[in-house]
């Protein structure tokens, strides 16, 4: 049987021209078309924390998500889907029914492939359950069930001189309760350092799991999907 050549969906909860996380998520659609994959950011209809597509647009659209092939801030394919800014965690955005919307998502553009990033929102977690339940399609013997799943936490440590305590606890309770789900349904945790790879195992992950790339997104050639 001929295996499909991967449809990878980039997840990270808003797009930026500056800030560390996002442009990475960013550069790795941008390698992955230059090695001409089929590749699309997902994100919210955020950049630099301000709309740039109406929340009015998504809300009424039948998918959940507004796609446009150059979007208009990052100029790459883009899916931006009904999403809103959380009052908590700080910094962060969250995506609204995300696993229904992921699956009309991988419906209507065949994505098989996923690749999450970043830490203390829904995105994740929700991607984590939505690998799980395609999986147990896959076992119940309906075909093209499965999907590729890797994870960039991008992980920075809880340390009491950088977070005050509430924000500490919360970073350590998400650590405890979300990187088991995730690291259950993960092929791949990507790691920049090796230091970073040993945290992760430390907190769960397989050791198989584990994949450093310090050159980020400049060795995604290497990335084995």
């Amino acid at each position: 049987m001929a295996v499909a050549k991967p449809v990878i969906g980039v997840i990270m909860y808003q797009t930026s021209n500056s800030k560390g996380q996002e442009l990475v998520a960013q550069r790795m659609v941008k390698w992955f078309l230059r090695l001409g994959y089929e590749a699309y950011l997902i994100t919210s209809i955020y950049h630099d924390g301000n709309e740039v597509v109406r929340r009015r647009a998504v809300e009424t659209s039948l998918e959940g998500y507004v796609f446009q092939e150059k979007d208009v801030a990052i100029g790459l394919p883009t899916i931006r889907v009904d999403s809103y800014m959380a009052k908590w965690p700080p910094r962060r955005i969250m995506f609204k029914n995300f696993v229904d919307v992921l699956r009309r998502i991988g419906e209507n553009f065949g994505m098989n492939s996923l690749i999450t990033h970043s830490t203390l929102w829904n995105g994740p977690e929700d991607t984590a359950k939505y690998v799980m339940w395609r999986r147990m399609l896959t076992t119940f013997g309906l075909e093209g069930g499965n999907v590729f799943f890797g994870h960039m936490s991008h992980y920075q440590p809880p340390d009491p001189t950088r977070y005050d305590v509430v924000e500490r606890t919360y970073r350590l309770a998400w650590n405890h309760m979300a990187f088991p789900e995730i690291f259950k349904a993960a092929n791949l945790v990507l790691c920049v350092t090796p230091l970073e790879g040993e945290e992760m195992i430390r907190m769960g992950a397989r050791p198989e799991q584990i994949y450093v790339f310090p050159g980020g997104a400049l060795t995604m050639m290497r990335l084995p999907i």
